[in-house]
């Protein structure tokens, strides 16, 4: 897929059945997208950070009381680098 939108990536990867993979590898593409500051791409970037606040809050409601403290949470690099 040659995409050069968020809008035709978006349309390129749920048009048809594809691997995980497949669709995994186009955050690589929405991440250089947001560091040109695209609004669309910057917004997929915000949501995902979001879902996993939410991920680790929910996740951490699970600890024993004794546990409730400062957590260190292991990301893949480049995950957190800065976009703007």
């Amino acid at each position: 897929m040659n995409a050069h939108t968020p809008r035709e990536l978006i349309s390129g990867t749920y048009a048809a059945d594809r691997p995980q993979r497949y669709v995994a590898s186009c955050a690589q593409r929405v991440d250089t997208l947001a560091a040109e500051g695209d609004p669309d791409a910057l917004a997929v970037i915000e949501a995902a950070a979001r879902a996993l606040i939410a991920l680790v809050d929910q996740a951490t409601g699970y600890l024993p009381d004794t546990a409730k403290q400062p957590l260190l949470l292991a990301l893949p690099e480049g995950c957190w680098r800065k976009v703007r």
